[in-house]
């Protein structure tokens, strides 16, 4: 996520660091879905994974973001 500001708030999903990691113009577009859904789209985180799992289609990159997500000890900025 590239982020923005003196209080720095998420503005997008790093797509060009993605490409360039070889993932699918299908999965980065899954990817970016999920993080819009967490950061912007919820009130909070755990309504936000709930939405994860019901709207984004299930590949290995969604369920690492969950499972990153889930087991955060101190939690993610939103």
């Amino acid at each position: 996520t590239i982020a923005q500001g003196n209080y720095a708030v998420s503005r997008s999903t790093n797509k060009i660091g993605l490409k360039r990691a070889g993932l699918s113009s299908a999965a980065i577009e899954n990817i970016h879905n999920a993080i819009r859904i967490l950061i912007k789209g919820s009130a909070t985180i755990k309504e936000g994974l709930s939405r994860i799992e019901e709207e984004c289609q299930k590949d290995e990159h969604i369920q690492y973001l969950v499972d990153f997500v889930k087991s955060s000890e101190r939690g993610v900025a939103k």
